[in-house]
This record gives C-alpha cells, structure tokens and sequence, in this order.
C-alpha cells in the first residue's frame, strides 16, 4: 500500500511538473491564470492571429502565436495599426497589467501591488484608465533606457501618464526559472526564416580595402565589443571571409553572421537560477538567426588567442526589454582552418543590463580591435 501510494505522489508530481513547464496553450503561467479568472470562452481553442472579445463592459485583447499558444490577454489600449514603431513589450505589457489591476479588485491591494512593481501614475488617477479606448491619443518614451513613460492626451493636454521600469520580469509577467524555460522551449522548437539565408554583401564596399572588406556594425559598451562581419573578394566576388591566416576576422563572421560560414554547430551549456545546467546543441548560424529574429543584435569580444583556440564573450542586448544574453565562446583554430567544427559556449540568459558595466568588460579584453583590424 505505502508503495501503491508513493507510486500516485510520484505520478501527480510529474504531472504537475508537466503542467508547469508545458505550453497547455498558453505561452506562460501567468496567461494561464488570467484565463482561468476571466472565464469567458477557452482562449486556448483560438485560432493563430489576434481577437477581441468584450468582458465587463470592456473590450479585451487576445493574440494566439505560431504554435497555437496564447501569448497575451489585456484590455484593448492601442490600436496596433496606428502603433507603428512604438515597442510591442511595453503595450503589451500596460495591456496585461491593467487587466490584473482589474482583477486584483482595488484598493489596498492594487496599491501595494503598484508600489511593488515601482509603476507609478505621474498624472491622473488610477481610475482615469478605466476611461481609456484605442483611439486616444498616445506617447511612449523611453527614460534613460531604464523606464518606459506612457501619457495619454485629451485636447492636447496630458490627463494621464505612468512610469514603469524596463524590467523584463515586471514586462513578461515570468520569474527567472520560467523565463529560461521558456527560452529552452522556443529555441529548441525555432525554425530560421529561410529568405534571411543567402549571404548579405555589404552595403558599400570600399575598392581601396580590396581583397578586403569590413563591414562596421556598431560596438556595445566599449570599442572591443564589436558587431563587425569580415569580406573577401575573388574571382566568384564578394563573400564571408574564413581563413585559419585571418582567425579573429573569421571568428567575428563565424559568432555574428546568419549566414552559415562553413559549418559550424554549437554546443551550450545552459546555466539556470539555482546553480543548475541544461544543454542544446544547433548550427551556430540558427542561433544568430534566432537573436537577430527575436530583436537582439550579437556583438563580440575577443578575450585570448593561443596556439589552440580564439575565446571570448558574445552579448545580445535587448534594450526595449531591460536584459542582455551573454555567452562565453570558444572556437578551435584547426576548425577555423578546416571551415568547420563545434563551437563551445556557456550561456546566461535574461542578464539584467544594469548588471553589465563597462569597466568591467573594457578590463576583461586584451585584445582592441586596431590590434588585429589588418591581421
């Protein structure tokens, strides 16, 4: 009997591990749970694409992804046509959390939750968003790439506008285990789009750098944290250079281009909250193409160089979403001779960016990049 028992806690343990970490049509726990208090159809049977649907007098709006998940449910604020360049995290997220606010019921409990999640009402009242609709006018700003302010005007006067932090858990509504779930889950189901596959030619090339051509794509906190892609031209024309006589100009197109150079997989370990690893593995590019599609920008930095292998840190910053992933990498050099081989990397994920310093990484890189720009 004690055995028969065990054998059930066992079971319903694993099934509500399941239930936690499985899609169960929505893309996070947090949705799942507003749809459960909201009650008005399954939200989960929807089809892809996005839907309103009236609840309280209010219209609300849902949105169903790819893979039939719902990944929002709020109250309809914008009218996403004319919301054209403003960031779809930050409406998003004013969407869902005025819902809550909605759901929590008022009073004590909503104010502490606001004071909580450091979201403040600049001017207006808390109730002046229940007369808010998807035709008034609008703003949103970014405050010194640590605060979204969004203000709402009537006859040209601001009646309303609140303060919130670029926060990615407070903006996703998902602590970090669920986060770093959630990126296992998406990267290993991520499909590259296959128009970004043939190769980007630079925009301009300079015919006094012939054979040789770079091209400049910004730097992240400091000139040795570079998003430069390397060209050779022969005969054929123009392509991505690797070649073992040019190892950090090959490194940089290996870790930065969506472009395949060669072939060449990568081998994560995965480090997650609590001191705990997963692994994946993928071709190198389809991770770029994965950062790139899902908004970031890769850069890298170049640590060491010795008879074996190029190491050095690849970062992707999200600055609409407060956070930076970050990747330790090393590449063999006989890979880089041969055009192919596995890159290794450990990968931190959702690293907050008011974490990154740029002191710190300025002092962690040894090699500047006018050390090697003519190798």
């Amino acid at each position: 009997m004690k055995q028969y028992r065990f054998l059930l806690f066992a079971f319903a343990v694993c099934a509500l591990t399941l239930q936690l970490n499985a899609g169960n049509g929505y893309s996070t726990l947090r949705l799942q749970k507003i749809a459960a208090e909201i009650s008005i159809i399954r939200f989960d049977t929807l089809s892809v694409g996005a839907h309103e649907f009236n609840w309280g007098g209010r219209q609300l709006h849902v949105r169903v992804n790819e893979w039939h998940e719902v990944d929002h449910i709020g109250l309809k604020l914008f009218h996403r046509q004319n919301s054209a360049g403003q960031q779809p995290i930050a409406l998003d997220f004013m969407e869902r959390y005025l819902l809550e606010l909605m759901l929590d019921g008022g009073g004590e409990q909503t104010v502490a939750r606001l004071e909580k999640d450091k979201v403040f009402i600049e001017t207006g009242e808390l109730s002046d968003f229940l007369s808010l609709s998807d035709t008034d006018d609008f703003a949103l700003s970014c405050l010194a790439s640590k605060s979204y302010r969004m203000s709402w005007k009537k006859s040209g006067m601001v009646f309303l506008s609140v303060v919130f932090p670029i926060d990615y858990q407070l903006l996703s509504g998902c602590n970090t285990i669920e986060l770093e779930n959630n990126y296992l889950r998406d990267i290993q189901r991520y499909a590259p789009d296959q128009s970004r596959r043939g190769v980007r030619l630079p925009s301009s090339i300079d015919t006094n750098a012939v054979p040789y051509s770079v091209e400049e794509g910004g730097t992240y906190l400091n000139n040795t944290i570079r998003h430069d892609l390397y060209y050779v031209k022969d005969s054929a024309g123009w392509s991505l250079l690797c070649r073992s006589d040019k190892p950090y100009w090959s490194a940089y197109n290996i870790l930065l281009s969506p472009v395949s150079v060669g072939e060449f997989s990568l081998s994560v370990i995965f480090d997650k909250y609590g001191y705990e690893t997963d692994t994946f593995s993928m071709p190198m590019n389809e991770w770029i193409s994965y950062c790139e599609e899902d908004g970031g920008t890769p850069y890298f930095g170049v640590k060491t160089k010795d008879s074996s292998c190029i190491a050095g840190v690849v970062l992707v910053p999200y600055e609409d979403r407060g956070f930076c992933h970050m990747m330790k990498v090393e590449i063999p050099l006989d890979a880089i001779e041969k055009g192919r081989g596995k890159v290794t990397g450990r990968l931190f994920v959702f690293v907050p960016l008011h974490n990154l310093y740029e002191g710190f990484f300025d002092s962690q890189f040894i090699l500047r990049k006018e050390n090697y720009e003519y190798e």
